[in-house]
């Protein structure tokens, strides 16, 4: 999924922003994030992963909210959420990837 690796990326952006007290440049990657999850939301319609990618776009709506009113600490505390949707989505993915065939007709 080069969307949900790409949206990691920028996520990782984020959370290091607001490590480091940059609330602006933390907004922006954030709105910049929140354009790119419709498309990651159309990408997963009709699987097990469109609730919790739902949830976590929520929530990354309520973190550009918290940047946008300069709430640092509201950020920090929506981060942790996020990182536990994050990784229920990863393991999501894990779940629904094709085991490694063991047939040897399958290995040419």
């Amino acid at each position: 999924m080069t969307l949900l690796k790409a949206a990691g990326g920028v996520y990782n952006s984020i959370c290091d922003a607001v490590e480091k007290g940059d609330i602006d440049t933390a907004r922006q990657l954030s709105e910049d994030l929140l354009k790119q999850s419709d498309d990651f939301r159309e990408s997963v319609r009709g699987t097990p992963l469109l609730l919790p990618v739902n949830m976590g776009i929520t929530q990354l709506q309520h973190l550009h909210d918290a940047l946008a009113a300069k709430d640092l600490e509201k950020a920090k505390t929506i981060i942790e959420g996020l990182d536990q949707i994050g990784s229920s989505i990863a393991r999501a993915v894990e779940a629904l990837q094709p085991a490694p065939s063991t047939r040897r007709s399958d290995r040419r």
